[in-house]
């Protein structure tokens, strides 16, 4: 309860979708379990231009956490969200995109918080379930609403993670 506390305080566009009962558009939540369980910080990344782009993201530090992602989650709830997936040691896992609602953009981020890749994942559909990775080992991953990156002047090899802004100082 703490938790679904403290997620309406960082993201208060969430209250409408509590406030209701169930599932609040056909199939889709305001926010998994796994989201529920997350913490929430303010991270600050560096544009391409070396200037500041502090948000506000849900940190998905645990398996559990990092296995649920955007799942199930209504696409409204996905356009005012980040997920940052942080793992405790670079690593060469994998993203999917079932029963998520809407394409996203993902940005993988190497032990040092360099942008090292940015995807967009496209909802799955038909037979055609593809898996997405930068290639390469990364230590942190942001979930956002497609177009994200481009929009926060965020560029691969140049723009970083502040990993000072980290709430645990990973």
């Amino acid at each position: 309860m703490l938790r679904a506390a403290v997620l309406l305080m960082l993201f208060p566009a969430l209250g409408g979708f509590f406030a209701t009962s169930g599932l609040a558009l056909a199939g889709c939540l305001p926010a998994n379990a796994g989201m529920r369980s997350m913490h929430g910080e303010s991270i600050t990344l560096l544009d391409r231009f070396n200037g500041q782009v502090t948000i506000r993201t849900l940190v998905a530090d645990d398996a559990y956490e990092r296995s649920q992602g955007f799942q199930h989650v209504c696409g409204r709830t996905i356009d005012t969200i980040t997920i940052l997936f942080a793992y405790t040691h670079p690593t060469a896992a994998l993203f999917h995109m079932s029963n998520v609602q809407q394409a996203l953009d993902i940005g993988f981020f190497d032990d040092q918080g360099v942008l090292i890749r940015i995807m967009t994942m496209k909802p799955y559909t038909g037979q055609s379930r593809p898996l997405y990775g930068p290639g390469q080992p990364f230590q942190y991953a942001l979930e956002a609403r497609m177009g994200f990156f481009d929009e926060s002047g965020l560029s691969e090899g140049i723009s970083r993670l502040v990993l000072d802004s980290l709430g645990d100082g990973r």
